[in-house]
């Protein structure tokens, strides 16, 4: 067994340095130079560290407090061991053999170890390899992506809690990422959470939870001692060798740890501005060519290098943002202006290549937000810069970017960037809500002022008609209808609005009137043929409802009572109870014709008609119910029943309409005239061969009355068509005229109608 220093060894020395003190003053250096009793990843394996006898005489002590009784599930520490103390256990710890002790066993004796406080580590990576180096059956990164958690107990020193939490807490993906993790994990789209807990604190609120699977934990004076411990390590390790390693050890990693364990730390600054110069953020970066028409969008893997490098700046920054407002004393003026002018310009970078790939390339994690730490307070303080860097890049790219659904940015940025378009004549680049003209128009005269002022070199297009006014308009027309205050209209805008709700207004009514003349007009007596059934049925008619369409039956509303309807039926006897229509065509007609309440489906006034219409060579067309104004009488209205004839042969000129008038006498539809309406046949002559006669009779009621009703006027025009193609002379040709007044007679309008 190879020499080394016991606590024994240490009492002798110090009294031996009592005693010749007087000779010579170095007892003190001596003891201060003595190294600390503690393991790490780079402590060399000795195999000859214990003797065999040693070793297996510890064993079989961890091994009886294995089996040694207790009251819960944890393994409690002896009060004192018999085979083992601190120097032995350190000793025990380098050797290779270690890993092969049972593993309860072992657990026990690394409890004991980190209770005596004997493990220790520099960097993330040096504490993962202890642990795999103590626990080789264990599944540790970076053997695999999910680590096993590592058990604490209550006994654990500061610096071995410290230990284990980073196995614990940090993200999974660390463990196997080379070079940036959070780029790694952004392009693999994979978990990025501190154990169970996910943003800016999720490592402080890790801590807790250290060894949650434990039944004894330690205290929280030790979790927060292990807190201050990590919080140095991690720095020193930043300060030492700045951003030159990977993985876990990878100086954004630290940060974000670092931040969530303090975000008021002192050390933040320091550690920051060593990281910065690896970032290189005012390098350009080296982006694609832009694609042709011809060549099509540029594929992923074309805008992959310029994307993770744009995404690695993004990331460092939006760590420093916080960082850089909280402590604004630890660098020179100017640098919040320049850390945000330099996020905008990634981003927006980021936003080409999306633009160029069709690709969606931007993180929207926590991670990878600076604008998220910019309140309306910051904004302000960078106003100016984001003004400048909005005109400079609307002057370099124009509206290559300019897309709303791109939100990186401040609003001034993009105020600037827009009125800068539009002055260089490119369009407001879809963005016109970010001139915040509705803002403008409901503002204070003292507000106005400022907001019109970074406006104003595109007054001349925001008062002007054309694309740019138009997008103005749209966004301020609820805030000029809302306005009470007409006085102030900044570039016209409410004015405009004026006159485009009027010409909308004007273009409505036109639109509406078009409409209305093509559309067919509502007939407000229309019946519904439902009606015509129900008629049928209340008279004990078939209800089929097919035998009752088409032409020979119909109904209309009661023109003086419309809650009351008129209904017309027409059949050859016989078909009114079968509801099956007889094959012959010809044959006479049964008129039914009926006063029915809408409501209740009762008849209120009734006529039957049998044979009515006759319908043979010359054949019954169709009927209709006339509610025209034949008013004869206060509170007595007629209505005609027409019925139209026709024959159907080659060059038949010949058809007429009947017209009945019928006025309601109680229960009874009594038929009071009946004319020949319409009438049209044939005038030919031998020097007219072709010719039609037509005639039409129209029912007017005239100013005298009889027998307590008024008299009706009929007018009838005679016109004769030659008809002719080959030009008949114009004898062939005449038109008359004649007016008739027939008196009622106390029964009926007496009137002969002609011979049809």
């Amino acid at each position: 067994m190879g020499k080394r220093f016991t606590a024994s060894g240490a009492i002798c020395a110090w009294f031996a340095c009592i005693s010749a003190m007087w000779l010579v003053g170095m007892c003190g250096p001596l003891l201060a130079a003595t190294p600390p009793l503690q393991i790490n990843a780079n402590t060399p394996l000795r195999a000859d560290a214990l003797s065999k006898a040693e070793f297996d005489a510890i064993v079989a002590e961890a091994n009886a407090v294995v089996s040694a009784p207790r009251t819960g599930a944890d393994i409690p520490l002896p009060a004192a061991w018999k085979a083992l103390n601190r120097e032995k256990m350190f000793a025990m710890l380098t050797m290779p053999d270690f890993g092969s002790i049972p593993e309860r066993a072992r657990d026990v004796l690394i409890d004991q170890a980190a209770t005596w406080d004997l493990l220790t580590f520099t960097r993330p990576s040096d504490a993962v390899e202890l642990w795999r180096r103590l626990l080789p059956s264990a599944n540790l990164p970076p053997k695999y992506l999910s680590p096993t958690r590592i058990d604490l107990d209550a006994t654990w020193s500061p610096t071995s809690v410290a230990m284990a939490e980073v196995v614990d807490c940090f993200p999974t993906i660390v463990w196997n990422a080379q070079g940036d993790p959070l780029v790694l994990t952004s392009v693999k789209n994979a978990a990025w959470q501190w154990s169970n807990s996910i943003g800016w604190d999720g490592m402080s609120r890790c801590l807790p939870e250290a060894g949650m699977f434990s039944s004894d934990l330690p205290p929280k004076s030790v979790i927060a001692q292990a807190g201050k411990i990590l919080i140095q390590k991690l720095s020193d390790e930043v300060l030492q060798d700045g951003c030159t390693r990977s993985g876990a050890d990878s100086c954004v990693v630290l940060l974000q740890a670092l931040y969530g364990l303090d975000p008021n730390s002192s050390k933040l600054p320091d550690v920051i501005k060593h990281m910065e110069p690896s970032y290189a953020l005012d390098t350009p970066i080296s982006m694609p060519s832009r694609p042709t028409p011809s060549t099509g969008r540029l594929t992923r893997e074309e805008v992959l290098p310029a994307r993770e490098e744009i995404l690695h700046r993004t990331f460092f920054l939006t760590m420093k943002l916080p960082v850089l407002l909280k402590h604004p004393e630890a660098w020179p003026a100017g640098e919040l202006d320049k850390t945000v002018v330099q996020a905008v310009a990634l981003a927006l970078e980021l936003h080409r290549l999306e633009y160029m790939s069709a690709s969606h390339l931007t993180e929207n994690r926590y991670f990878a937000n600076p604008w998220q730490w910019i309140t309306p307070m910051q904004q302000e303080r960078v106003a100016d810069a984001m003004a400048k860097a909005g005109v400079a890049y609307a002057m370099r790219h124009g509206c290559e970017i300019g897309s709303d659904s791109f939100s990186e940015g401040t609003p001034d940025f993009w105020k600037a960037f827009v009125v800068e378009n539009i002055v260089l004549n490119h369009g407001d680049c879809g963005r016109s809500p970010s001139l915040d003209l509705a803002q403008l128009v409901q503002a204070t005269d003292a507000e106005r002022a400022r907001l019109m002022q970074p406006l104003k070199p595109a007054a001349a297009a925001l008062m002007t008609q054309g694309e740019v006014r138009d997008h103005a308009l749209d966004l301020v027309a609820d805030a000029c209808h809302a306005k009470k205050n007409t006085a102030a209209d900044p570039f016209e805008l409410c004015a405009g609005i004026a006159s485009r709700d009027a010409a909308k207004l004007a273009q409505i009514k036109a639109k509406a009137a078009e409409v209305a003349a093509h559309m067919p007009k509502v007939d407000p007596l229309a019946c519904d043929r439902s009606t015509i059934v129900a008629a049928a049925k209340a008279l004990h008619f078939t209800t089929q409802e097919d035998f009752w369409e088409g032409t020979h039956s119909n109904c209309r509303k009661d023109p003086s009572n419309t809650s009351q309807a008129i209904v017309a039926l027409t059949y050859r006897a016989g078909e009114e109870t079968t509801g099956k229509a007889q094959e012959n065509t010809d044959g006479d007609y049964d008129l039914d014709i009926v006063s029915i309440d809408l409501a209740t489906n009762t008849i209120l006034a009734h006529t039957h008609q049998s044979q009515a219409i006759p319908s043979d060579a010359v054949m019954f067309d169709s009927l209709t119910i006339d509610t025209a104004r034949y008013i004869l009488a206060p509170g007595q209205r007629a209505f005609g029943i027409r019925i139209d004839h026709g024959a159907h042969c080659y060059q038949c000129a010949y058809s007429f309409t009947e017209l009945t008038l019928y006025l309601v006498d109680g229960q009874q539809l009594k038929e009071i005239l009946s004319i020949n309406a319409d009438v049209q046949r044939s005038a030919d002559t031998d020097a007219c061969p072709n010719a039609v006669s037509s005639s039409k009779t129209k029912v007017s009621i005239g100013k005298g009355t009889s027998h307590g009703l008024a008299d009706i006027v009929l007018s009838t025009s005679t016109s004769v068509d030659a008809n002719s193609e080959d030009g008949q002379p114009k004898k062939c040709s005449s038109t008359s005229s004649k007016t008739s007044t027939i008196h009622f007679d106390g029964v009926r309008y007496p009137w002969v109608k002609e011979d049809t």
